[in-house]
């Protein structure tokens, strides 16, 4: 009777040994159970958006067709004379005149060879009147007038031309030496010995004054 109860004491022990394991394991599993997923939408939230695009937006024209507006030029100083494609006309401040006689002394009664030169000193090609019209050079001496191209009957002839940079276009004229005024209502009279001046003009560039002088 003893051993059966002995043995009995044993199993009972061992059960309540087993069902504590069983309990203790149990409840560490269901504490460690992985935290849910963040959902899609949380997600997206952290994602950072796109960066709008650097291009410039298309703008609707008045006929509702949409036109991509062109980039800002890098150098807006070198597209000054040409847009799209086109030339444009030269702007005075680009052209360069100059003016010169064939020699530096004549005789009086002398009829000194007048020489033009007009230049585009810009940057980039551009068109330029460079006829009679545009044209005019004048002789002065002790800064009074004593000639001019154009006091005699001036030209309505023009001549548009595209000057490249540094490219350079000359015209020449006779002077017979005599004294004439605006719209030339005399035959004129011989000038006298002296200095004289030659400046040149191309519409409103001017060159700097050449001197030459008129000997007896």
């Amino acid at each position: 009777m003893v051993y059966w109860l002995r043995r009995g004491s044993i199993a009972i022990i061992a059960l309540v040994v087993i069902v504590g394991l069983w309990w203790l394991l149990g409840s560490r599993g269901s504490s460690e159970t992985p935290a849910p997923a963040a959902s899609a939408s949380a997600v997206a939230s952290t994602v950072p958006s796109a960066p709008a695009s650097l291009a410039p937006m298309p703008t609707p024209t008045a006929s509702g067709d949409v036109v991509a507006s062109a980039p800002a030029s890098a150098d807006p100083g070198a597209t000054e004379a040409v847009v799209a494609g086109e030339i444009l006309d030269c702007k005075n401040a680009d052209i360069s005149v100059a003016a010169s006689t064939d020699k530096d002394t004549y005789k009086v009664g002398a009829k000194p060879q007048l020489t033009m030169t007009i230049q585009n000193i810009g940057a980039v090609p551009c068109k330029r009147d460079v006829g009679p019209k545009a044209n005019s050079l004048e002789i002065t001496s002790g800064g009074y007038h004593v000639w001019s191209s154009d006091d005699c009957g001036s030209s309505d002839q023009s001549k548009i031309i595209t000057l490249k940079p540094g490219k350079k276009v000359g015209t020449g004229i006779e002077w017979n030496g005599k004294v004439t005024t605006k719209g030339c209502p005399t035959k004129g009279t011989p000038a006298k010995a002296g200095r004289y001046q030659v400046t040149g003009k191309n519409l409103k560039a001017k060159s700097p004054a050449t001197t030459f002088l008129l000997t007896k």
